[in-house]
């Protein structure tokens, strides 16, 4: 017979227990040694645990008196019994002018929590709401607004939609940016596979002041327009070209991909011909290679196709020479 406070014979009665355990549980063994070591020790603190011993809390954490103020009306400014703001916060600077009216969440108790809104103001005037999501509005003295940020998620994409104007009222500046998770495949190595976290900008307008276009961004096409409204430069994916004040063409770029090593991304080239000095054409070539520096390569030539500056290590076909506007350069 086991005595009920023998700790130690009935340790030992359990084990031999388990070492006459089938085979097949004989692995659960040190685990089952554990939770036993675990009860059993459990079991000899609770007989030296008195009634005496127990004393009930009613708080768990050091407690302050809580504060408050009656302020038009309503009760702000509290201060709950752990220290932690909640509610409304109204705060003004030494001359009673108000500064910030803030709301946090109601019953605060483990940690202070980031606030829900908050208005600040200027001379009494309203000049900047904020929220927990990051969204915000500014407005000018006058009451027009200056700048709206409007955050928000959709699954796991994060949205954020910004909006400009001048003091006047016209539009200077919206868009839309989208921030995600993606993978990057190659066209030619089906073995890459790299996750990134990207920014895409969905669309984009800008505006001078007195409301003509600036820029404009969508469906993968740019436009950059002068103040006079003549077109500066027009960007695809795949390149773009660029005139000078009399509309000629002074710059044009062309992008493509070409392999990258085993199981690598594609290596990025960009090509540049530039037209922009009297009577000279130069041609850039830019191998973006991953995790590499870039490798560069110029020609250049004069008004009568004459070579004058030649890429002595460039190998393979000349990079031109896949576009047929050149098939005349040598």
């Amino acid at each position: 017979m086991i005595g009920k406070n023998n700790s130690n014979t009935r340790l030992r009665y359990l084990l031999e227990m388990l070492d006459n355990c089938p085979n097949e549980i004989q692995s659960q063994r040190m685990r089952l040694i554990l939770i036993l070591c675990i009860v059993l020790n459990s079991n000899i603190q609770a007989q030296n645990y008195t009634k005496s011993d127990s004393v009930l809390l009613n708080n768990y954490y050091d407690t302050i008196p809580p504060q408050s103020e009656w302020m038009w009306g309503e009760q702000v400014n509290r201060v709950n019994k752990y220290g932690f703001v909640e509610g409304k916060q109204i705060r003004f600077d030494s001359k009673g002018n108000l500064i910030t009216i803030t709301m946090f969440p109601e019953k605060v108790l483990y940690q202070q929590a980031n606030y829900v809104w908050k208005a600040e103001f200027e001379n009494d005037t309203l000049v900047l709401m904020s929220d927990s999501s990051g969204s915000e509005i500014r407005w000018f003295s006058n009451g027009i607004i200056e700048e709206a940020i409007t955050q928000y998620r959709c699954g796991d994409d994060k949205f954020v939609s910004k909006y400009k104007a001048n003091i006047n009222g016209l539009v200077t500046e919206t868009s839309l940016l989208r921030y995600y998770w993606k993978e990057d495949t190659s066209m030619f190595n089906h073995c890459f596979r790299k996750c990134r976290f990207v920014s895409e900008l969905i669309y984009s307008f800008k505006y001078y002041n007195n409301g003509n276009p600036k820029y404009s961004f969508n469906n993968d096409t740019a436009i950059y327009w002068n103040e006079n409204q003549t077109i500066r430069t027009k960007m695809y994916p795949d390149g773009s070209v660029t005139f000078n004040d009399g509309g000629k063409v002074i710059d044009r770029q062309f992008t493509w991909w070409e392999p990258g090593d085993s199981c690598s991304e594609d290596v990025q080239v960009k090509m540049v011909v530039s037209y922009e000095l009297e009577d000279v054409i130069d041609l850039y070539v830019y191998k973006m290679i991953p995790n590499k520096r870039a490798e560069y390569f110029r020609w250049k030539w004069d008004q009568s196709g004459r070579r004058l500056v030649s890429a002595s290590n460039w190998e393979g076909e000349l990079p031109w020479k896949r576009f047929s506007e050149f098939n005349d350069l040598y």
